[in-house]
């Protein structure tokens, strides 16, 4: 493990999830290195024009919905987490579900424990998002349709600052970081996950065991990373 004083933490995340990311490694009084490993690029999804509910599960689906948005019509909006939240207020909308846990299984447990009425859905989502969603959404009787508002993609590859902490938040960020920087990157780091899927993907690639947030916020992440330091 490197012995850098404070901890340097290398924060992998969108500009937007890196930088709240960013205020938390501050508090705890560590460095941020703000270095985003991937970009998204919007697509053009076809949709319907009316929907009953819209289901988001990060920021970026929230802004390059509402970029693209046009005609879409809709009641309600379900969100997996609080950064998702706060981005969809930016564009004056509230949201009407909200799960315990901050990840896609349990916004589908929560749709069932509300017997939430069978309607059309739209799942606004990342051309690399899982099918969890919509096939748990479809397993209840909903209507999913799936639309896929932007894709990240990789960085062109650039020097590495020097870190001694990290942060995943997507499984498509540690491809990335293993595409980019190759397994060796992360020897003697001490490593953080947002999420179990981001877990399973630094398993498969770099062969580690990382720390895993069980709240699934980049605020908990961070938190969960430096304590382990102390």
């Amino acid at each position: 493990m490197s012995h850098l004083t404070p901890p340097q933490v290398l924060l992998t995340g969108l500009k937007r999830t890196s930088e709240q990311a960013a205020h938390t490694v501050k508090e705890m009084n560590a460095e941020a290195i703000i270095f985003p490993l991937l970009e998204t690029v919007s697509l053009t999804p076809k949709t319907a024009s009316t929907y009953e509910w819209v289901v988001f599960t990060s920021p970026a689906a929230v802004e390059h919905f509402f970029a693209f948005k046009r005609d879409i019509s809709f009641n309600n909006v379900a969100c997996v987490g609080p950064s998702t939240v706060n981005t969809l207020k930016k564009f004056s909308y509230s949201c009407n579900l909200i799960p315990d846990q901050y990840n896609s299984d349990a916004l589908i447990k929560q749709f069932n424990d509300l017997k939430v009425k069978k309607c059309k859905l739209l799942y606004a989502c990342s051309a690399l998002a899982d099918n969890t969603i919509e096939n748990g959404l479809s397993q209840l009787g909903h209507s999913v349709d799936r639309a896929e508002f932007y894709k990240p993609t990789p960085m062109n590859k650039k020097a590495l600052p020097e870190f001694s902490h990290i942060v995943f938040f997507s499984g498509s960020g540690v491809e990335a970081m293993f595409e980019l920087y190759g397994k060796g990157v992360l020897a003697d780091k001490v490593v953080a996950s947002i999420g179990a899927r981001t877990t399973k993907r630094i398993l498969q690639l770099f062969d580690l065991t990382p720390l895993t947030s069980k709240k699934s916020t980049a605020k908990d992440t961070v938190q969960l990373l430096l304590k382990s330091s102390q």
